[in-house]
């Protein structure tokens, strides 16, 4: 007779089977959510890659015809601005400053000492910055221990397109000093003496503002182009010694595309380690220096270049700029071309995913990878965009692209510090910096305002660029730069050229740069 089992036997067996089946069934459900979620992210990556520049559907943008004047001013103004930053140096060398700043330089007789802004001897603090009025206190600390507190305040004045220069000692120790300011003697005080000083600067005299800092990579190698086109050749070899004395290549600039000098470079040599040589071992010690000026070493040298690079194919900057050398190259809207990442790009598909963003956001932004700015223009990359749809409109007959080259442009004229030298800022308010007149701002809002408004992904990319700024020197409100205005000009001339059929080889006949 067959054992019947009891309920209580029942349980006791399920008891012992459950904890194992139930580990097995886990174990199973979790190994095919893997499969099934490994596989879902292959097949987005692989869209990504493939398709990640790919926009078959474009929209028109209205744009009138900008006025051709204002883009003359423009350009005029911007070379102006940058005549008040170029330097000559001695071996027929030139330097072009970064943007203008107070570059107030100390000399220490007792100790044979220079110390400059940036330098690990001298802390500035950043006060008072309003309309007419910059302050900020000078800290320096000596190699015997000495210390010496200077109050320095800009007060600007716009009824003389000029402004005023005042230096005290507010601490510190009575240590002889010299300080200048550009070519200017500011003051020379012993020991003992009065230390409190007033030094005008009128209108010709704002070019000893520029910055000490320089670079070869980008903005000497640009400067050097603006000269030549301008039909200033003296300057152009100045800048160009420079750059060849650093061993730089010109066509092998990210911006190089710029003026036509990438011809018969690899469509994707702007990926190569060669393109930034400032990151190699000595790159800097090749160049000149002194107490008054210096090549600064770019951010991007703070981390391996490999790494970099890698984080350049996010960027729209360096997309844009080998769209625009492979449409040169290849002569064909429709050429394809890889970043190393994503593939199937072409001129037109670039041009498409950045009209989205233009259309949709403020401009176009700065990237890292997995954020972009969208709440605010970076200038330059508007600018590199609307040099694009210049050639694809312009040479190509793309009507789309035409109208989005137009609409650049008349958003670039509002954003360009103009004779008045006011700077609508969005952080300060409306300020008067005369030395920044003609510079185009680097980044704006919606507004038309300098700066970037506060977000998440603005936080992410001015932590980075923080934290591999290797030497301030300024502390003051830099809307405008050398680099941005130098590429805004590039990208004008060639507009002009297009648009309008002048200036094309030179500056026009009624253009008196």
């Amino acid at each position: 007779m067959m054992e019947e089992i009891s309920p209580g036997r029942s349980r006791d067996a399920a008891d012992r089977l459950d904890p194992t089946l139930r580990r097995l069934l886990r174990w199973a459900a979790i190994r095919w959510t893997i499969r099934v979620i490994t596989t879902v992210l292959l097949v987005a990556m692989l869209a990504h890659v493939v398709l990640g520049w790919r926009h078959d559907d474009r929209v028109t943008v209205a744009a009138g015809t900008p006025d051709r004047d204002r883009v003359d001013q423009a350009i005029r103004a911007a070379e102006a601005y940058i005549d008040r930053l170029y330097q000559p140096l001695p071996d027929d060398e030139a330097i072009v400053s970064e943007y203008v700043g107070l570059p107030l330089v100390a000399y220490f007789p007792t100790l044979d000492a220079w110390v400059s802004p940036g330098d690990g001897g001298l802390r500035i603090e950043s006060g008072e910055q309003s309309r007419e009025r910059e302050t900020y206190l000078f800290h320096y600390v000596l190699e015997d221990g000495r210390a010496s507190d200077l109050l320095v305040v800009l007060r600007w004045d716009p009824a003389t397109s000029g402004g005023l220069l005042e230096v005290s000692q507010v601490g510190g120790d009575d240590v002889p000093v010299q300080l200048g300011l550009g070519s200017l003697a500011v003051a020379r005080w012993d020991s003992g003496s009065t230390r409190q000083v007033a030094v005008p600067l009128d209108a010709g005299q704002l070019g000893e503002l520029r910055s000490l800092r320089y670079t070869v990579r980008h903005v000497a190698m640009l400067a050097a182009s603006l000269y030549r086109y301008r039909g200033r050749p003296e300057r152009a070899e100045r800048l160009q010694h420079l750059v060849e004395r650093a061993s730089y290549d010109p066509g092998g600039d990210v911006y190089s595309p710029l003026w036509g000098a990438s011809t018969g470079r690899a469509d994707d040599y702007f990926y190569d380690a060669a393109v930034y040589p400032d990151c190699q071992p000595g790159a800097l010690a090749a160049l000149p220096a002194s107490p008054r000026y210096y090549p600064y070493q770019s951010k991007v040298c703070s981390l391996p270049t490999w790494g970099y690079i890698a984080m350049t194919r996010e960027d729209p900057l360096v997309t844009t700029m080998q769209a625009v050398h492979v449409l040169a190259a290849h002569g064909s809207p429709q050429a394809r071309f890889s970043d190393g990442e994503h593939f199937g790009m072409t001129p037109t598909s670039v041009a498409a995913a950045l009209e989205e963003r233009f259309r949709d956001e403020v401009g176009i932004g700065s990237c890292l990878p997995g954020s972009c700015t969208t709440d605010n223009s970076s200038t330059l990359r508007t600018a590199v965009f609307g040099l694009l749809e210049t050639e694809l409109g312009f040479t190509y007959g793309d009507d789309v692209a035409r109208g989005y080259a137009d609409a650049v442009v008349d958003d670039l004229l509002e954003v360009q510090v103009q004779p008045d030298g006011l700077v609508p800022s969005l952080h300060l308010g409306e300020l008067y910096r005369p030395g920044q007149a003609g510079g185009f701002f680097t980044a704006y809002d919606a507004e038309h305002r300098a700066g970037t408004p506060d977000s998440v992904a603005r936080a992410q990319i001015d932590l980075v660029a923080s934290r591999l700024d290797i030497r301030r020197e300024y502390l003051g409100e830099l809307a405008t730069n050398a680099e941005t205005t130098l590429v805004v000009h590039a990208f004008l001339v060639r507009y002009r050229c297009a648009r309008f059929g002048v200036g094309c080889a030179g500056p026009p006949a009624s253009s008196t740069s």
